[in-house]
């Protein structure tokens, strides 16, 4: 195990521990992020909900250290549903992926299985963004965004809601 992953290792799910360490030392080096990336694969459900936060905080900023990565993390998704605490930063991350028109279908329809997620109201709000995200990026009219956030707010908890105003000025300011 590389000492960037041994970084990751130990505690339990309650803890990021040394993740924003890692962070800052992955920052835009794409070979160091292929590092930590691979523990993506690990059997220890602690380092891969690390390596996840690692991967989202990097990628926020470089989202193009995770092209390629696209179609491991597409073909992954059924494997990292299984732990909440992978999902929470992979739902955020979905969205900053360059997929192709055969990536996005298997993307939206995971994000929202994810999206009514009663367990997590930051998976419902990282689904939600995501997939405004993703639909302004693929051409989906505003009309049909705005419908998904504003059903999303009629049912959703107060961050849903607050996700969700922030959403509706983005999309009313875009267009």
């Amino acid at each position: 195990m590389s000492e960037l992953l041994e970084r990751l290792t130990g505690g339990d799910l309650r803890s990021i521990g040394d993740a924003d360490a890692v962070v800052t030392i992955v920052a835009d080096n794409q070979d160091l992020f292929d590092e930590v990336f691979q523990g993506f694969y690990s059997d220890d459900p602690v380092l891969r909900m690390r390596v996840s936060d690692v991967i989202e905080k990097s990628a926020r900023r470089y989202p193009e250290l995770l092209n390629k990565h696209t179609v491991a993390i597409v073909e992954h998704l059924p494997v990292w549903d299984d732990q909440q605490e992978v999902k929470i930063p992979l739902s955020l991350m979905l969205g900053y992926l360059t997929l192709s028109k055969t990536q996005l279908p298997t993307v939206k329809k995971y994000l929202q299985k994810w999206l009514p997620d009663t367990r997590s109201r930051i998976v419902q709000v990282n689904c939600m963004h995501s997939l405004v995200d993703l639909g302004l990026k693929h051409g989906d009219s505003r009309e049909t965004l705005i419908i998904l956030v504003n059903k999303q707010m009629e049912k959703g908890s107060a961050a849903v809601k607050a996700r969700g105003r922030k959403l509706l000025k983005k999309l009313v300011k875009k267009a």
